[in-house]
C-alpha cells in the first residue's frame, strides 16, 4: 500500500513539472501523511470503542 501512495504521488508530481528524484522527495511526505492520519483516526475510534465498551460499577444503594 505504501508504494502504490508514494507510485500515485510521485507520478502527480512528474506531471506538475518535476524530475524523478524530486518526485520521490515530495511524494514521501505525503503518503506519510496519509499514514499519520490513519493512525489518529485509528486511534480516536480504539478510545471511543474503549469507552462505550467497558463495564461500569454497579452505583451504591442504601440498604433499607
Amino acid at each position: 500500500m505504501a508504494s502504490a501512495l508514494i507510485s500515485g504521488f510521485s507520478a502527480a508530481a512528474v506531471n506538475n513539472g518535476a524530475d524523478a528524484a524530486d518526485s520521490y522527495f515530495t511524494a514521501f511526505p505525503q503518503s506519510m501523511m496519509v499514514f499519520t492520519g490513519m493512525t489518529v483516526l485509528g486511534v480516536i475510534l480504539a478510545a471511543l470503542m474503549f469507552r462505550f465498551s467497558t463495564r461500569r460499577p454497579p452505583e451504591l444503594r442504601e440498604i433499607k
